[in-house]
């Protein structure tokens, strides 16, 4: 049975302006072993989205497969000029690439998802904002009318449009 183990490493990165330190961060290392090579692609996606959603202060993730504990050289050298199967090393790229497009169909339809969610919050404070405002205006006609003994019968025969 063949194992396939995706090695990601991301290097200690540092961001500056104009000689400050700004952030700094560590470096990481993250593994993954499969017995198959889809799940594997799925991992190897996964990392690549981390390295295109992540924020330019943070170093990339330099990804390595190893088929059976060899990577693509090892694999050639030991194997070279024997009738073995050659594992599917150049594979990965082609089966995260379906991977990668899910995760960013996915990533969109949560943005598009919490972009409607904001526009739904905007529109409800905007129309409680907007029925407050009728009703501190409504509050303030009220109050004018009983201090200068106005009636809204008298303000509406003079001229005054007034809204109900």
């Amino acid at each position: 049975m063949t194992t396939y183990t995706v090695l990601a490493y991301r290097e200690n990165s540092l961001d500056s302006c104009r000689g400050c330190v700004i952030e700094r961060s560590d470096s990481a290392f993250d593994f993954g072993c499969f017995q198959n090579i889809e799940d594997a692609a799925a991992y190897w996606a996964q990392k690549r989205r981390e390295n295109h959603t992540s924020e330019q202060r943070f170093a990339e993730w330099q990804l390595t497969l190893l088929v059976d504990g060899l990577d693509e050289n090892a694999w050639q050298t030991l194997y070279s000029g024997q009738d073995v199967a050659e594992p599917a090393f150049w594979q990965m790229y082609e089966l995260s690439g379906p991977h990668l497009a899910r995760l960013e169909e996915t990533a969109t339809q949560a943005a598009q998802a919490a972009a409607d969610a904001q526009a739904e919050r905007n529109r409800i404070a905007a129309q409680a904002a907007a029925t407050a405002q009728t009703q501190r205006e409504q509050a303030t006609l009220l109050r004018l009318t009983e201090k200068y003994g106005y009636t809204l019968n008298s303000l509406t025969s003079a001229g005054v449009v007034v809204k109900e």
